[in-house]
């Protein structure tokens, strides 16, 4: 069973790209490249990700993407008053669990598509600094966009 497990972990990874790499058995996302934001995550994978949460059998509603991302802009703007990051991680690591609940196991009660799903855990696993919650809020806001300018409702 762990055998089929990993094969099946290694066939995930190898689809989604070289961007997202396991840490203690969790995707995460490497946003920097060369010390900065790496481009490619603002003009390609964005795009992507935006387009996969629009082809799920469940698309991915306008009022949801609002919700999750109003989530991040609230964050930023405690950020920018000063609080200080040891107490803003908890509220981040808290948008996974909002994103499961949203989720629903695929239930009648799902409001989001699990694409957004695994978006979001993603990029949450990612976040570990002041600057990754940075560069997480910059990717999300391309994501916005294109999501938007690709028709979501």
């Amino acid at each position: 069973m762990g055998d089929l497990r990993d094969e099946l972990r290694k066939k995930v990874l190898k689809e989604e790209g070289e961007k997202i790499k396991t840490r203690e058995d969790k995707k995460v996302i490497q946003f920097y490249k060369d010390g900065a934001i790496d481009p490619d995550l603002i003009q390609n994978e964005a795009l992507k990700w935006a387009k996969s949460f629009l082809n799920d059998k469940k698309p991915l509603t306008m009022s949801q993407l609002r919700k999750f991302y109003g989530e991040v802009l609230a964050i930023e703007a405690k950020k920018k008053s000063g609080a200080d990051f040891k107490y803003l991680l908890p509220l981040i690591k808290l948008m996974k669990s909002k994103a499961a609940y949203a989720y629903a196991n695929g239930s009648s009660n799902q409001k989001i598509p699990l694409s957004f799903k695994n978006f979001i855990d993603i990029m949450v696993n990612s976040i570990n600094e002041p600057k990754d919650f940075d560069a997480f809020k910059i990717v999300f806001e391309a994501v916005v966009g294109y999501s938007v300018g690709e028709g979501v409702k």
